[in-house]
């Protein structure tokens, strides 16, 4: 009897483990630049009071002082959202900036997970202006 109900929970574990992976995966998506600097995380909304789409995360994640001065968002050549102005700041849909490392969420609207997105950094570091650009499904 003592075996049968552990066989029984680790079915169970096994089965919400694997449920919660797919859940996770299914909204989720995420990339890292080829430096290693940065990187950024889409999550699609499941809150019904929330607007259908997905929001966006790009974060730095080392300790170094950039100053950010643009980040655009594409499908193929067009551009879904930008963001070029920054500041400490959680504006009016609780989507929050940092400046250092830097953090700033962003709303990109209703995209489709699997297909090939592109995202653009375009940073300073000291005088040097430096960007990066990478893909991500």
């Amino acid at each position: 009897m003592k075996k049968k109900t552990i066989y029984l929970l680790v079915a169970f574990l096994l089965l919400a483990s694997i449920g919660t992976y797919f859940y996770y995966d299914l909204h989720h998506m995420s990339g890292e630049s080829n430096n290693g600097i940065w990187e950024v995380s889409l999550r699609k909304t499941t809150n019904e009071s929330e607007p259908k789409g997905w929001y966006g995360t790009v974060k730095q994640t080392n300790k170094d002082r950039y100053q950010v001065k643009k980040v655009i968002f594409k499908k193929k050549n067009h551009v879904l959202t930008y963001l070029d102005t920054f500041k400490n700041d959680t504006d009016l849909d609780d989507l929050k900036t940092v400046l250092y490392p830097f953090e700033a969420e962003f709303w990109v609207g209703d995209i489709q997970k699997g297909e090939e997105y592109r995202v653009e950094i375009f940073y300073k570091e000291g005088h040097e202006k430096k960007s990066t650009s990478f893909s991500f499904k």
